[in-house]
């Protein structure tokens, strides 16, 4: 499929309330990008690896105020997927939400694209309001990669690295399985070894 500058497959924009991390209970408005470059054993979203509305980004960014009206306080922000750096235009979107609104953006993310201009972009964008969490379900490839696919460990955690050099200060976020129970403290001491410093558990 050709790619038209200006726009993003979107598989679903939606509020609700954000149930992770230090925003948990916070009112957030979720957008769901289409495609994803990982095939995650647990993923609960694989019908977002394909199909999809084509939106312009003027166009996400109306359905996102609408989707916030009538919050006395603006609720966060959330791009989603799938995978959403998968698609070129997120980051210019990210930068519109963040710079243009000065509004708080999550980027949800297994971390494998932190390259090129999606880096530079979203290094622009370091600060308070752009929070970006990078999925991580092992300390090592030999536990992380039967989940999340064979090289991805070592995919991720570059990303990690190059994420935390580029100033973006990434969360670490591992879903608790039972073949995982017991790395759950190795994770924590590997992601501190890299520069992380909040690692969020799910289950």
């Amino acid at each position: 499929m050709t790619r038209v500058s200006g726009t993003l497959r979107v598989h679903e924009i939606y509020l609700s309330l954000r149930g992770e991390s230090t925003f948990a209970g916070r009112p957030c408005v979720f957008v769901r990008l289409t495609g994803c470059d990982l095939r995650c054993s647990y993923c609960d979203t694989a019908c977002a690896f394909n199909g999809g509305e084509t939106m312009t980004l003027a166009a996400i960014q109306n359905e996102i105020a609408a989707q916030a009206e009538g919050y006395p306080e603006p609720p966060l922000v959330e791009f989603t997927g799938g995978e959403p750096l998968a698609r070129q235009d997120a980051t210019e979107l990210s930068r519109r939400i963040v710079t243009d609104h000065q509004r708080e953006l999550v980027i949800l993310t297994n971390g494998t694209l932190f390259r090129g201009e999606r880096l530079d972009e979203l290094a622009a964008l370091a600060g308070d309001r752009l929070r970006v969490q990078i999925s991580l379900d092992g300390a090592s490839a030999e536990t992380n990669d039967p989940i999340r696919g064979d090289g991805s460990f070592a995919r991720i955690t570059e990303g990690i690295r190059t994420a935390v050099a580029a100033g973006l200060r990434p969360s670490v976020t591992m879903v608790l399985l039972q073949r995982t129970l017991g790395d759950v403290d190795a994770l924590v001491r590997f992601a501190a070894s890299l520069g992380v410093r909040n690692v969020h558990l799910l289950w």
